[in-house]
């Protein structure tokens, strides 16, 4: 009896310790944490996308929707690549790795980041189609600027990083 409680009050304390120290380590590199299941992250929940932009209802209402569409377009792509991903990775793993093979999903893989990429563009170009003139050149010149926009991201202090889109 005693054996047994001693047993069960180790299991339960390694445990506790394992999963605390899995949770303290949380997302890293892709910042999948802060993202739910359409793929959007918690600056678009909170309604901060395009703040800077200083939107009207009926535009921040239209751009919302234009981005869910987005999502809903893109999810399926996203879980495609992913799915061709883990195909890949198996043909490069394996005993007698099939170049053809290996090369032919690198292609598919191509043509699905293409045709997101495509629907991105789209998509800002459906956004900017919405803005007034002053609107447009602060769309630009954020948009435009996002070439490294991931190196230079930085936290706001509450652990959350900038909404910059």
């Amino acid at each position: 009896m005693k054996t047994s409680k001693l047993m069960t009050s180790i299991l339960l304390s390694v445990l506790m310790i394992s999963s605390t120290a899995i949770f303290a380590q949380g997302a890293r590199g892709n910042n999948r944490a802060n993202q739910n299941m359409t793929g959007q992250n918690d600056c678009i929940q909170r309604g901060e996308r395009m703040a800077y932009l200083n939107l009207t209802i009926e535009q921040s209402t239209q751009v919302n929707a234009l981005y869910v569409d987005l999502a809903k377009q893109l999810n399926p792509l996203r879980l495609d690549l992913q799915e061709k991903k883990i195909q890949l990775d198996r043909l490069m793993i394996a005993d007698q790795p099939d170049k053809s093979a290996i090369m032919n999903k690198a292609d598919e893989m191509s043509e699905i980041r293409l045709e997101m990429q495509k629907l991105r563009l789209g998509n800002r170009m459906e956004v900017r189609a919405l803005l007034d003139d002053d609107q447009k050149a602060l769309f630009d010149a954020r948009t435009n600027g996002k070439k490294n926009h991931k190196k230079g991201r930085r936290s706001n202090g509450n652990g959350r990083r900038d909404c910059r889109y």
